[in-house]
Formats: C-alpha cells, structure tokens, sequence
C-alpha cells in the first residue's frame, strides 16, 4: 500500500482517547470502546500493556464468536502499535492471531467477514510480490461477501473503499475508492444500544474520502463531506485537521 495506514490509525486512535476514557463500564462491556481506549493509551505512554489487558480478559472467557470478533479486533490494534514502534515481525504476529480466530468460525456473519477483511487488507503492508496481490484478493473477496450477506454493512464498505485506495494506481488502484466510502457512508447509522455490536467504519470512510478528494484536488466536494462529517462527529480531532485545508 502507498501510504503507511497502520500509522494512520495509531494517530487516528491516539488523537481521540483523551475524549474517550469513561470512569465507569457498564455491566455488558464495550469492547470496542475498550480497545480504542487501550490503543491511546498504548500509543501516548509508549506501552502495549493497555491492550495486553484486554486481550488477556477476552482469551479468559468462555470462548464465543462475540468474544473472538473483539479478541480479532484487540488484535489488529496491538498491529498497529507494533507498526509504529517498529516491531513488523510482532504486528505481523498479532495480524495472523487476528485471521485464524475469525477463520475457524465454521460459518461467518456479514460482521466478521469485514473484520478478516481489514485483517487481511493491513497485512497486505508486509507482503510483497505475488503474496501482496494473493492476499488482496482474498481480503476484496471477504468484504464482498461481507456485503453480499449485508448490503447495508458500512464497515465492509469501508475496507473496499480502503483496499482501492490504498492500491497503487499502476495495479488499478484509486479508481473506485471515492464511491465504495460514498456507499459506505450512504448506509444507515447505526442505533444499536447492543454494547457488543461494533461500530466502526463511519468515521475512518470520512477520514478516508477527504483525504482522497485532498489529494486529488477536489476541494469544493470535500468541503460539503467535511461539514456532513463535523455534523456527525463533531468532537474528532482526526477530521479537524481538514478545517485548514478547506
């Protein structure tokens, strides 16, 4: 991929924690708020040990396909710290944990197929050759069935939108990104008051479009996305920084 998207998400998630640290959990656990908690904190003291935590609460319950989807997700975090501390071989470890855990669910739901989906897409970082290609398309592959199974899931949206743009234009790359997170920022918000439900992918389609239409000039289209963006989540400091580029 051209950029460095694991880095990308660890200042995404090190940005956002301070507003995000609650003082009370409730009774059902929020994984997925635990995790992006666990990650900035990781990330602003330089030590894994938040998400370590997490994860070893999640391995200690009784195993259930809920508990494996975040266990999944603790563990493509502890990627992106290890890819920013410069430990590849440890991201790349976690990155693997991450797919087997999904991948021995006999059968899938639309949720996980987008989750081994993104696995699958950061992992693309470490590979090369024909193993970079090979992976790509099982992780496009993932998410289409992923949105086969749901049409209305943004998070499968989302890695499409993710894995063409991060493709490089000479292998066809960037010419579908800017309507797979349209597509997937078209999809219903999400009102569940299920704890265990994740949530994820709405805010990082917005990060990801404007960086598109940033990049490729498009400004006047990214200013109205910005403000449908700033609407929606008024409080991120990782879609402020367009403010000054708009």
């Amino acid at each position: 991929m051209r950029r460095n998207l694991l880095l990308l998400f660890v200042i995404t998630f090190a940005l956002t924690m301070r507003a995000q640290i609650k003082g009370n959990q409730p009774q059902n656990k929020n994984y997925q708020q635990a995790i992006v908690d666990s990650m900035g904190k990781a990330v602003l003291s330089r030590n894994i040990a938040p998400l370590d935590n997490v994860e070893k609460e999640l391995k200690a319950k009784k195993p259930n396909r809920v508990y494996d989807y975040w266990l999944s997700f603790c563990l493509l975090h502890k990627a992106f710290y290890h890819t920013v501390t410069k430990q590849n071989k440890e991201a790349l470890v976690c990155l693997n944990e991450g797919e087997r855990v999904i991948e021995v669910q006999s059968t899938k739901n639309a949720e996980e197929y987008a989750l081994l989906a993104y696995l699958q897409g950061v992992s693309i970082r470490f590979a090369t050759g024909m193993e970079a290609g090979i992976i790509a398309r099982k992780s496009t592959n993932n998410a289409q069935q992923a949105t086969q199974i749901d049409p209305k899931n943004t998070r499968a949206w989302y890695v499409l939108g993710m894995l063409d743009y991060y493709t490089p234009k000479q292998f066809g790359g960037q010419q579908k990104c800017e309507a797979l997170l349209e597509k997937a920022l078209a999809q219903p918000t999400s009102k569940t008051n299920n704890p265990y439900e994740p949530t994820w992918g709405r805010k990082e389609a917005y990060n990801l479009l404007l960086e598109y239409l940033v990049t490729t000039g498009n400004k006047e289209k990214a200013k109205t996305i910005y403000q449908k963006a700033k609407t929606e989540f008024p409080n991120a400091p990782e879609l402020k920084k367009y403010e000054n580029q708009l």
